[in-house]
């Protein structure tokens, strides 16, 4: 199944963003888009911990892991982490945060890209944290696959996305989301609604793996497997939901 960037389920995909566009970003801020102090990020991270459906984890990985707030949070949570970025600024930035867990082996940073093959490894918890939406359609599809070629099979993928459009991004976050639904090797099972975040709530899941999908603002439907509207989120087993509709 291709990425069809359908403009009800989000922005139509275009050309995905460059990393000069990044490597932009980062030479006006250290934080270009305020992780370390905007309230919508830190509730964000605590949610996205909140919703983790298991206490531990073996190995996480957390590509695009800008300057690794979430990622510092994440050590906590797993036995080993590998974070990336693509952007010389953000590894380094990382490494800081990481520190004392690189030092104790619970933790590596890499240069790395989206476009790149992915490590041969293979990763209970894949944490796709707002770096979809950067990707054009085809781009889309190989990370999608690539998540699922490289989960274990009790694996954890977690997506959390920006709902508003971008101007310079080829989808929004629901349509990102509304394209990992659709894959047929992970099934939605959390979700969340209210003014400001959304995730999704437990649904029926399909072997292979799960996805947990996080998407900011609640001002559009649940992009979850749920039928949500703010506020409330169905946790109706999704036979029953079809039967009653």
């Amino acid at each position: 199944m291709s990425a069809s960037g359908d403009q009800s389920e989000g922005t139509p995909a275009g050309t995905s963003v460059g990393v000069e566009y990044f490597e932009h970003m980062y030479r006006r801020s250290p934080d270009p888009w305020g992780f370390g102090h905007r309230w919508y990020e830190e509730r964000k991270r605590a949610l996205t911990l909140a919703i983790l459906p298991r206490q531990r984890f073996r190995r996480a990985f957390e590509p695009g892991c800008s300057i690794g707030n979430l990622s510092t949070l994440l050590t906590d949570r797993c036995d080993h982490i590998v974070a990336s970025d693509i952007v010389d600024r953000a590894v380094d930035l990382t490494r800081t945060h990481l520190a004392d867990a690189i030092a104790a082996n619970r933790a590596s940073v890499e240069k790395w890209s989206l476009r790149w093959p992915w490590p041969n490894d293979m990763f209970d918890l894949i944490v796709l944290s707002e770096i979809c939406f950067h990707l054009s359609a085809p781009e889309l599809d190989r990370l999608v696959e690539s998540a699922v070629t490289h989960l274990t099979p009790d694996g954890t993928v977690l997506a959390a996305h920006w709902r508003h459009p971008v101007p310079e991004y080829p989808f929004t976050g629901d349509g990102v989301h509304a394209y990992i639904r659709r894959t047929s090797a992970l099934r939605s099972t959390a979700c969340y609604t209210d003014a400001d975040v959304v995730i999704a709530s437990p649904c029926e899941t399909r072997p292979g793996g799960d996805v947990i999908l996080v998407s900011a603002t609640g001002r559009m439907p649940c992009p979850g497997a749920c039928n949500t509207k703010p506020g409330r989120c169905e946790t109706r087993p999704a036979r029953q939901r079809a039967a009653a509709s």
